[in-house]
């Protein structure tokens, strides 16, 4: 019985919103030294804004339209979760896909260049051979889409973004209400930033977030205002200077969803807590999260609930909707959500 021949994978992973020439470039010279390039696209399910405005299955149609037939059959393409706290679980999930993509007895290579701590990943898996590549043209998608939204044009050089991808976007974004929302987001965000340079250094904001749950289920509420509008949030906000990060959020909760219950009483029902600090959690900047765990008494019905103050709605959703509307959470509070379940009893 002949043996398997032995194959070559090349990994590239990357968010691509969205993909240009420098992404282009990269898989180009994987396909040159391997039999099949394994595209992995991040920030699955990921809430559209302003730095993710595109889902997988518009990235992978980026990806696509540049290639042809014979090429796309070499390239094999999958999405995959970002896990902001938890390096070990994107490690596992990566190695994971990779293991469904490729035989054990293949030649695996990693690809892509070294730029900041969002490449850090390149070193994380020491047995795949790394194959550095340079920064071509210098390329950024942080400036594509600056462009984009903020004169609702890409530039006009096909050297940053294939002509290809420039017609999928330009489709996209013709008469749809989400490119007219991330808009007025990335208007909101700018004057709010501007609003700040008069700090004498980068400022950090201290927010308290309330996780309340009862009977399979965890209080929600749909934000009122940019940014985020419309998405569904928790509980929470900016700590004023004379409480501190635990009254801010017994206040907080109760100023969004009613007075259902008196602080005292949800104080005494705190069970846990955490900090949630990553540096891209909030697109206003720099914002450091105390969430804080209310577990009440799950006999008895939900109490009665309502949006106010800065919710424009409040309600209780179980914990497997929380999972399936993911992608509509504000930042990073699904994340946050489903650390606390995890550590229920």
């Amino acid at each position: 019985m002949s043996e398997v021949k032995e194959k070559t994978y090349c990994v590239f992973c990357g968010r691509f919103q969205p993909f240009h020439n420098a992404h282009k470039q990269i898989i180009d010279n994987a396909l040159k030294i391997a039999d099949e390039v394994c595209v992995i696209i991040g920030s699955y399910r990921q809430t559209p804004t302003v730095k993710n405005p595109w889902t997988y299955d518009m990235r992978e149609a980026m990806i696509r339209s540049c290639y042809n037939i014979a090429d796309n059959n070499r390239i094999k393409i999958a999405p995959m979760r970002d896990f902001l706290y938890n390096d070990n679980t994107w490690i596992t999930s990566m190695m994971d896909i990779i293991a469904k993509m490729t035989n054990q007895s293949d030649d695996v290579k990693i690809i892509g260049h070294k730029k900041d701590e969002s490449t850090e990943y390149l070193e994380f898996f020491p047995s795949w051979e790394y194959v550095p590549q340079p920064n071509f043209g210098g390329i950024n998608a942080t400036d594509i889409r600056i462009d984009l939204f903020s004169n609702g044009l890409l530039r006009d050089t096909a050297a940053v973004t294939p002509h290809e991808v420039k017609d999928l976007i330009y489709r996209w974004k013709a008469g749809n209400e989400l490119f007219a929302n991330l808009v007025a987001e990335y208007e909101f965000v700018k004057k709010y930033r501007e609003s700040w340079k008069v700090a004498p250094y980068p400022p950090t904001f201290v927010t308290s977030d309330a996780v309340c749950i009862k009977s399979g289920h965890v209080l929600v509420i749909k934000r009122g205002m940019n940014p985020g509008k419309g998405l569904y949030a928790l509980p929470g906000g900016f700590v004023n200077q004379d409480e501190t990060v635990e009254a801010a959020s017994v206040r907080e909760l109760r100023e969004e969803t009613g007075k259902w219950m008196s602080a005292h009483d949800l104080k005494d029902s705190i069970a846990d807590k955490k900090v949630f600090d990553h540096p891209k959690r909030d697109p206003r900047g720099r914002c450091v999260t105390h969430a804080f765990m209310f577990k009440l008494h799950d006999k008895g019905p939900l109490p009665l609930v309502k949006g106010d103050d800065d919710a424009s709605e409040a309600l209780w959703m179980t914990f497997s909707d929380v999972i399936a509307e993911e992608e509509n959470f504000y930042a990073d509070h699904c994340s946050i959500i489903n650390y606390f379940i995890t550590r229920l009893q």
